[in-house]
């Protein structure tokens, strides 16, 4: 119940990172030299997030920390030395841009917020001993049915 509890809250906050990504993309950045790698980033998000939803499972928790991870490295890096894109190297200064808003502040705020509440459910899921739910016990006998695998 635990991992369930928070896949799917990963897959939340994956789903808002998606969107607010394709906010920010519609708000200028389509002609920005990142203009692929926020798309980009919507369409793996959506498939994440359906993935986190659907099979809560370390794999799909491993793919959504990977992107999360990957989404909070690239704002670092172009707020740093830049990001390398196909065009160029992109660069930003702070919570830019500021005319996308969500919340009543800059985009970038919650989106980082989001990421960041990702990755920490993500690893909860990965650090979870089990992943499926335990197999039945009878009460009378204690003997366990184990389903067959197909």
């Amino acid at each position: 119940m635990r991992v369930r509890i928070f896949a799917s809250v990963a897959a939340i906050s994956v789903a808002l990172g998606g969107y607010l990504h394709l906010q920010i993309w519609r708000g200028g950045y389509q002609f920005a030299p990142v203009k692929e790698m926020f798309l980009l980033n919507v369409g793996i998000s959506g498939a994440v997030a359906v993935a986190l939803l659907l099979h809560p499972r370390k794999l799909t928790a491993a793919a959504g920390l990977l992107l999360s991870f990957g989404s909070l490295a690239a704002f670092a890096l172009s707020r740093g030395p830049g990001l390398p894109t196909l065009h160029g190297t992109f660069k930003e200064m702070a919570l830019a841009p500021h005319n996308v808003r969500f919340l009543g502040g800059p985009a970038a705020l919650p989106l980082l917020v989001a990421e960041g509440l990702a990755m920490i459910c993500c690893i909860v899921v990965l650090a979870s001993r089990r992943n499926a739910p335990a197999p039945a016990t009878s009460r009378a006998s204690g003997f366990r049915f184990r389903p067959v695998a197909a």
